[in-house]
């Protein structure tokens, strides 16, 4: 069976917080809520179902834009609870080259060498004590 690789690449991140209160910001105005005491509802359609927090189109599609100019051509999106946003990862992720698989598996050797040497020494460490006993 033929192994096929691929290179991802982090490229950069970034991240939306605290979109909850820049939500309200955008809705109501910076200076018309007192953030320690205020009380909103929102009116939803039937086909609504937020589960998420909402981002401005526009800030999204201009961070996206900064991504691809940056060399990305994919984007990880999690969800960070604490700080009510997300956390966001540009990637270049592409096949790869015949250069980018040769140094993966030199690397992968080269671990596997050094995990044997290290258990060789382990185990001579314990031949050693069982001579001098």
């Amino acid at each position: 069976m033929d192994k096929f690789y691929y290179t991802i690449n982090t490229i950069c991140n970034s991240s939306f917080s605290e979109l909850d209160f820049e939500l309200y910001d955008e809705i109501f105005g910076k200076d018309k809520l007192d953030l320690d005491e205020f009380d909103t509802e929102s009116i939803e359609d039937k086909y609504s179902s937020v589960d998420g927090h909402p981002i401005q189109i526009d800030k999204m599609i201009n961070l996206l834009l900064d991504f691809k100019k940056k060399g990305a051509n994919y984007v990880g999106l999690h969800h960070h609870c604490d700080h009510i946003g997300y956390d966001l990862e540009a990637y270049d992720i592409h096949l790869s080259t015949q250069e980018e698989i040769n140094n993966f598996l030199f690397k992968e050797k080269e671990k596997e060498r050094i995990k044997k040497e290290k258990e060789i020494q382990k185990l001579q460490n314990q031949l050693d004590k069982l001579k001098n006993e």
